[in-house]
């Protein structure tokens, strides 16, 4: 987005976006820049939404960005630090997992591990 300008005029940009492309009009709360300012790269935006099921509409829909005139925005939640420790340990019992049993394919689906058989037979006839 604009590394420059005013508040309101940013905060239209990024309405302006979830408007047009996701077909959301999330109610935005607060947002700051991160890193330092410098005229040479764009800086990273972190905003908050007013609810959560606003902030996982968005996150569902995030994927439209990329064949529109926002493909170079990226959406994702950001974790805290609770949350970033939870997620590193369940990676770490999936490596171990995946390690251990190579006949089945493991993998995270809404926050729990889970897995499926591997089948050896080539194609779909079995």
């Amino acid at each position: 987005w604009s590394a420059g300008g005013g508040q309101q005029r940013d905060i239209g940009r990024i309405g302006c976006c979830s408007n047009q492309e996701l077909n959301e009009k999330p109610v935005i709360s607060n947002y700051d820049w991160l890193g330092i300012a410098a005229t040479w790269r764009i800086r990273p935006v972190r905003v908050t939404l007013q609810s959560k099921e606003s902030l996982l509409a968005l996150l569902r829909k995030a994927k439209n960005l990329k064949n529109s005139i926002f493909s170079t925005v990226y959406l994702e939640r950001v974790l805290s630090p609770e949350d970033r420790e939870e997620r590193r340990q369940m990676l770490s019992t999936l490596t171990s997992l995946r390690r251990k049993n190579t006949g089945r394919r493991y993998f995270i689906r809404r926050g729990v591990i889970d897995w499926e058989e591997i089948t050896t037979c080539p194609g779909a006839a079995c």
